[in-house]
């Protein structure tokens, strides 16, 4: 169901999958780093994973629904994907900015 075959396909979600753990796991070492006080940027994260939480949420609670409509909304696994890269981009801008800030060390 993608331009490029599954095979794209597939590695395109592998991406996204590695991306989110790169994201979660970097936001994680950045809370303890900072003896867990909160930041923007994990707020920002947050809203991704709800995000992606009701679209993989839906694909499990409605199999049936995506079964029969699986001609247009397949396409929509491709968000949580998205919603991963946008948040390992966003993890890595913010820790190169906060090295940037403090001289080159974290």
């Amino acid at each position: 169901m993608t331009v490029a075959g599954s095979q794209t396909a597939s590695w395109l979600l592998l991406i996204g999958a590695a991306s989110w753990l790169y994201a979660l796991w970097s936001l994680a070492v950045n809370a303890l780093a900072k003896g867990g006080r909160l930041t923007q940027l994990a707020l920002d994260a947050a809203v991704l994973v709800a995000a992606a939480a009701v679209i993989v949420g839906w694909y499990w609670r409605l199999p049936t629904h995506t079964i029969e409509h699986s001609a247009f909304v397949v396409r929509t696994v491709a968000l949580p994907a998205a919603y991963g890269l946008v948040a390992a981009i966003s993890v890595t801008l913010y820790l190169i900015n906060r090295r940037q800030a403090y001289g080159g060390r974290l």
